[in-house]
């Protein structure tokens, strides 16, 4: 399976230092988080709760809501031991695990940095990847509502590394630029 082979070498750490407030002017997000659901961490991994900015499909409205890092399909029925939580960029519109949340249900996943490992003779280094201005971005990501059976999950969409990212020879987050997040939102495109 794609999204497991190599996961020690994707993307499964990062942080998220933004400001509670800062969302709503950072993302046009009409619906935001109750205040104190949500706090700034430095080191979030798979199964934690994050923020996640979507498109509401009844309004096409943005929002933030939590779910849970570990991407798990509705049909699954439950929750697997083991969820996905990278996909990568080359399948994810292919493979019937995230077909479907590609097509309908990208999302934004806010970050301040990500961390990459390189493996070295002496063991493995961790490296945090922030922007050089040091402003928060979004990952590309992709989200499934099953509130019935396991919650709102997501999944990070991993790519080719560009950068100093490509010394590590790492499949890294895709980021998305604040001026094509409509675009990537939107699920007619």
């Amino acid at each position: 399976d794609t999204a497991h082979r190599g996961a020690a070498l994707m993307c499964e750490r990062f942080d998220n230092l933004i400001d509670q407030d800062s969302y709503r002017s950072l993302y046009q997000a009409l619906r935001l988080l109750p205040s104190g659901h949500w706090r700034a961490r430095y080191n979030i991994h798979s199964g934690d709760q994050i923020p996640i900015v979507r498109v509401d499909e009844i309004g096409w409205d943005r929002e933030l809501v939590l779910a849970r890092w570990g991407f798990a399909p509705a049909w699954m029925g439950k929750r697997p031991k083991v969820c996905h939580i990278n996909a990568r960029s080359e399948n994810v519109h292919v493979l019937p695990i995230f077909r479907d949340a590609f097509a309908h249900r990208r999302c934004l996943i806010p970050a301040t940095g990500f961390y990459e490992w390189e493996v070295r003779p002496d063991g493995r280094q961790p490296w945090r990847f922030v922007r050089r201005d040091l402003e928060p971005f979004s990952f590309a990501g992709i989200s499934e509502n099953a509130v019935s059976v396991h919650g709102t999950s997501a999944a990070i969409i991993v790519g080719y590394p560009s950068g100093v990212v490509a010394r590590i020879r790492t499949p890294m987050p895709v980021i998305i630029r604040a001026s094509h997040h409509q675009v990537w939102l939107d699920p007619i495109t």
